[in-house]
């Protein structure tokens, strides 16, 4: 298949899937901004492995399963941002009058209690 076959098959799924992705996307993010990165996300997975993407439903049942793969991935890095974040301000508000040793073993603690 040549390029401008791969892009217009492309924009057919695109426009076909779109808005079912796009729903996928909202009902489970906590924003639409980050619905809009996984759907996004999505999209260029499947551009890129546009050869291996199965015609007709099963291509739209395909999609869903990258979506689903793809807001997995947000959502661990997600949670990593939140963890560390919270791991910092902990060691911020009590690090100062603790040993130097004491803010690791805070970090650590609150690791193996998540």
């Amino acid at each position: 298949m040549s390029e401008q076959d791969d892009r217009f098959r492309f924009e057919a799924v695109y426009r076909r899937t779109y808005e079912q992705i796009l729903g996928y996307a909202v009902r489970r993010c906590s924003s639409p901004e980050d619905a809009a990165d996984v759907v996004a996300e999505t999209y260029v997975i499947a551009w890129r492995r546009i050869t291996e993407l199965p015609d007709g439903e099963a291509g739209k049942l395909w999609l869903y399963g990258v979506a689903r793969r793809v807001l997995a991935n947000h959502r661990r890095s997600e949670q990593r941002r939140l963890t560390t974040t919270f791991d910092q301000c902990v060691c911020r508000k009590f690090g100062a009058h603790m040993s130097d040793q004491a803010p690791m073993t805070l970090v650590t603690a609150s690791s193996r209690t998540r």
